[in-house]
């Protein structure tokens, strides 16, 4: 009952399952009050300075909003929490009207920086993230390939850790999940940061059968940015380390490299991904031979979806070249 006072989305199941009471409108995910009350003075950029972080990185299209987040995970498990945004200056007023939120007063404040002219500078974004990889300790900034490759890729190339977070439901229930129970317990720090406020009211999650959550732009009534970069951010730190130490990256977290699929062919296979289709044209991922492609999907992007979907709990050394032809040709 306390969770379900915290996270409006756990009222509906709560409503449903134990109290057998018919819901329809989808609700707000975390509630403004218990966001707010995890508001602290500690999550100041000059006393995290030096510090182990992970970032997350949610890059618009040129004339929308983009945000960058880090996280930095302590030791007694809280979680203190940095956030930029950015909109061109030409279009805050535009924002202002059609969003009907404050985005000059958000500017003057200083939590959204303005960019010169009607598009972002993605300049401008770069030398932020430059210079946060200078001032922190930054293991690695996720980032959503659509969109952000030629960025990402210049960034990697001068030294930036750079890493490709896929946005499907396997890849971002478990930061939705640890963020959730980070607000609950008041264990995440933030610096009240007005937009990343207005951003986390906005936000609604879509829910697949199996439980698992993902923040759905498409579902939230408004703008939700910032949120994305954060809940990047946690997927970055929680797939490629927890507090400190370090473990296996994920299979579907892949480095920044020069062989990654092309942004229309990922952004496909990932719709195809989140509808339920088959990449392979099997009913079971890595039990039988790829027979089949879905349409526009190239074989090397089938060859990369059989692999990163295999069984977690069968070991990589049981499986041999035959059971994958596109491997065993390669």
């Amino acid at each position: 009952c306390d969770k379900a006072k915290e996270l409006p989305t756990y009222e509906t199941t709560f409503r449903q399952l134990y109290l057998c009471q018919w819901t329809e409108a989808k609700t707000v995910w975390i509630s403004s009050d218990a966001w707010k009350a995890c508001a602290s003075s500690a999550a100041d950029p000059d006393s995290l300075a030096g510090r182990e972080c992970w970032g997350g990185l949610d890059l618009s299209t040129t004339t929308d909003l983009s945000s960058l987040a880090l996280v930095f995970p302590s030791a007694d498990g809280s979680v203190d929490v940095l956030s930029w945004s950015w909109c061109p200056e030409e279009g805050i007023r535009r924002r202002s009207r059609s969003d009907r939120a404050p985005y000059d007063v958000w500017a003057s404040r200083g939590d959204l920086i303005a960019t010169p002219g009607s598009v972002v500078d993605y300049d401008f974004i770069a030398e932020k993230i430059r210079q946060v990889h200078r001032r922190y300790s930054v293991r690695n900034i996720g980032y959503d390939p659509w969109n952000a490759t030629q960025l990402a890729s210049g960034l990697h190339g001068e030294g930036v850790p750079m890493i490709e977070v896929r946005q499907g439901f396997r890849t971002l229930s478990e930061p939705c999940k640890r963020l959730e129970a980070l607000v609950v317990s008041r264990k995440i720090r933030h610096p009240d940061n007005q937009l990343l406020n207005w951003a986390v009211s906005n936000t609604i999650t879509d829910s697949d059968p199996a439980g698992n959550l993902k923040v759905s732009k498409s579902s939230s009534t408004e703008r939700i940015d910032p949120v994305a970069a954060l809940v990047t951010a946690l997927a970055t730190w929680l797939h490629q380390g927890d507090q400190g130490g370090q473990r296996e990256a994920a299979p579907f977290i892949a480095p920044q490299t020069e062989q990654s699929l092309g942004e229309e062919a990922y952004a496909d296979s990932q719709r195809k991904s989140d509808e339920g289709i088959e990449l392979m044209g099997v009913a079971q991922r890595g039990k039988r031979p790829i027979q089949q492609r879905a349409e526009g999907v190239s074989e090397d992007a089938v060859h990369i979806a059989h692999v990163t979907h295999r069984h977690e709990d069968e070991p990589q050394d049981q499986r041999t070249n035959e059971e994958c032809p596109i491997a065993s040709a390669a």
